[in-house]
């Protein structure tokens, strides 16, 4: 039996909305982690076709009326030729080529009538004409999100697709939860593998009090070596004074508050509260721990109270 699940009411504008906290947007590509990203942490690599598919939506490429066979030959074959040479820039890795490719796409008189909103630049732009680009990172959310939620879906319960009908013993569904939120953003921001067995044990076995800690202390390098009690070495505290390693354990921080330690249900009280004090019991003696939440977390939280 999993944990319970709470519904969030405009899920996919919740989901940017905390994603614009977290991934720090930018329009212009960039490269983050030895892979080529955009937007709001949009990675054109790792999220592979579907991913690229829904940014170059944004963009104005029309991808939609490709596959409806719009347009003459000549047209769908120009603006295939643009995509299938943006592929090959971005597993270049290759930047400049990615501008060279949509300066180009801009000026060809071929894709007249059939592709007329063509930026110069790969970059998110203001297509809609609304003064800030959000609507465009917003449909490329929309786009990619599948994907994510595949990854996580595949992991926790077991085959891609589950997320669209898995619901908790409520019947309240995991697909628009604030629960799913959390998990998002941790597999956006570290890859799907970092949903790790012990959460998804305690998320599937209704031990919320386990997951929340191991999404806010074990799912960081620095915050992982805390939770164990061991010392931070030379290196780690030259991390964290860059803030790279701060950086993560914020999100968790965030991620986890979202997730939430509590169930909010009353009849749950005193088993929920049984399991955070066998939770906390288990890892008190760790005191380093009250100090890594006054250093990198508690002190951040009043951003996102309102979950």
């Amino acid at each position: 039996m999993s944990i319970n699940f709470h519904t969030v009411n405009n899920f996919n504008d919740e989901l940017y909305d905390f994603l614009s906290e977290v991934e720090a947007p930018h329009n212009d590509v960039r490269l983050v982690g030895g892979n080529l990203t955009i937007g709001i942490g949009f990675d054109l690599i790792e999220g592979g076709s579907v991913v690229r598919k829904a940014v170059y939506k944004a963009l104005g490429i029309e991808v939609d009326l490709l596959a409806s066979g719009a347009g003459t030959a000549a047209q769908r074959n120009a603006e295939q030729g643009y995509i299938n040479s943006l592929d090959a820039a971005i597993q270049a890795g290759n930047i400049a080529q990615l501008h060279t490719i949509m300066a180009q796409r801009a000026a060809d008189g071929t894709l007249n009538g059939f592709a007329n909103q063509r930026h110069a630049t790969f970059e998110f732009w203001d297509k809609s004409g609304n003064g800030n680009t959000e609507d465009e990172m917003i449909v490329a959310l929309n786009g990619a999100l599948p994907y994510y939620k595949n990854e996580v879906s595949d992991i926790l319960f077991g085959a891609p697709l589950a997320w669209q009908t898995y619901q908790d013993p409520n019947g309240t569904p995991f697909s628009t939860s604030r629960e799913c939120i959390a998990l998002l953003s941790l597999a956006w921001n570290a890859g799907p593998g970092i949903v790790g067995p012990r959460l998804r044990s305690a998320i599937l076995n209704n031990n919320r009090a386990e997951a929340w800690f191991e999404i806010r202390y074990q799912s960081n390098r620095v915050g992982n070596l805390v939770a164990r009690g061991q010392q931070l070495n030379a290196n780690d505290f030259q991390s964290y004074n860059r803030n790279f390693d701060m950086g993560w354990a914020k999100r968790r921080y965030y991620e986890s508050q979202v997730f939430g330690l509590y169930d909010d249900a009353p009849q749950n009280a005193d088993e929920e509260f049984l399991k955070v004090m066998r939770t906390f019991a288990r890892t008190v003696t760790k005191m380093p721990i009250m100090m890594f939440g006054v250093d990198w977390g508690w002190k951040h939280l009043e951003r996102i109270s309102s979950w």
